[in-house]
């Protein structure tokens, strides 16, 4: 893939906050009996699913935080491709210094580097996997113990569709710094074949 549609691909990804807090207020606060609706699906539940559903829910705050955060790797991603804009555009200018920095900063940043950036997504997509999964228990729980009118107002609530986002979200991300990975070490490369004197 070309920088520059790579640089588009990351331009566009979706924005993981929308469809974090999406999810929340379309589902978690139903779930843990702070929504304000007609439905008190919470509130409905028998106490013994109440307490399993509790149970589950408070284990999902940290996986939301999580989830939450991952809007900072989108942004990380999509300076990563204008720093290798930028790189490309510093070697075949010849400015060695400022290749350089740019090298250093996207391999050896505390913050910003590739490696630190891969870690991160590693991480987002295990707070989203671990979401997914305790979501799909609960939805399962909730839809044998509420009524059939309640479980299809549940059910008919966009939820499903921002957490089928944010895991497509999690796979894109996971392509796109391979692919900037990929180009950095391109150019990384070209750098290195100009700098050695041909024979």
């Amino acid at each position: 893939m070309e920088l520059r549609e790579l640089k588009r691909e990351v331009e566009m990804l979706p924005d993981i906050r929308k469809n974090v807090r999406g999810l929340h207020d379309s589902w978690f606060k139903h779930v843990n009996g702070s929504a304000v609706s007609q439905y008190k699906v919470f509130d409905s539940l028998p106490d013994d699913a109440k307490k399993q559903v509790g149970v589950r829910v408070a284990m999902l705050q940290e996986s939301l935080r999580g989830m939450d955060a991952g809007y900072v790797i989108s942004e990380k991603l999509r300076s990563h491709a204008r720093c290798l804009m930028d790189l490309k555009l510093t070697h075949f200018n010849g400015d060695r210094t400022k290749a350089k920095v740019l090298m250093n900063t996207l391999l050896k940043d505390e913050y910003f580097s590739v490696p630190k950036v891969i870690g991160e997504i590693k991480q987002f997509e295990n707070h989203v996997q671990r979401f997914s999964e305790t979501y799909h228990e609960v939805n399962e729980l909730m839809q044998k113990r509420l009524s059939l009118e309640e479980a299809l107002f549940l059910m008919d609530l966009p939820h499903k569709l921002y957490l089928a986002t944010l895991l497509k979200t999690t796979q894109k991300q996971r392509i796109l710094v391979r692919d900037l990975s990929r180009q950095l070490v391109g150019i990384s490369k070209e750098h290195s074949l100009l700098k050695t004197p041909h024979k």
